[in-house]
């Protein structure tokens, strides 16, 4: 029988990067976890529960996913008003798509910071779903690089 492999001991460099790897997962599992989770939850509560009216695009902000409507929403009733707001769309919008006149039935979430639009067939249970996943998984990978870390550091030389 041969005996188990032993794994090399882990420089400092080695370590720093671990830990530096660790933090950084960390941090995005946490940060990313919790915007997937509040943009699921205001566009539910936008279509739910918020006034619903129209959105009349005036411009396009663009990066490297797509494109994003900016524009006026009023709502059915006339008593809500606001200018250069994004709209959250189920559709992807490109730089060539002909900016449209109109666009019907969107709820608005109208926040201190920003109000967002949002379409009928948005789908906020996608950056709901999201969220999550980045709030499981990213522990799960901390656990992983944890252990490797302590497997490695149980086979250092100790220092004189």
């Amino acid at each position: 029988m041969t005996a188990a492999r032993q794994p090399k001991p882990m420089t400092r460099g080695g370590l720093a990067f671990f830990w530096f790897m660790i933090v950084c997962i960390a941090l995005m599992g946490l940060l990313g976890g919790i915007a997937g989770i509040t943009a699921g939850l205001d566009g539910r509560s936008a279509l739910v529960n918020g006034p619903s009216g129209s959105f009349a695009p005036t411009d396009r902000t663009c990066g490297k996913g797509g494109c994003t409507w900016i524009g006026d929403f009023v709502s059915h009733d006339g008593t809500i008003t606001r200018t250069g707001i994004k709209l959250r769309d189920g559709v992807r919008v490109s730089r060539t798509d002909p900016m449209p006149v109109q666009i019907a039935d969107v709820g608005l979430h109208d926040d201190a910071g920003e109000s967002v639009a949002y379409t009928k067939d948005h789908s906020w249970r996608f950056s709901l779903v999201g969220g999550v996943l980045f709030l499981v998984l990213c522990p799960t990978m901390l656990v992983f690089l944890i252990r490797v870390l302590r497997r490695h550091q149980r086979q250092t030389p100790a220092r004189r």
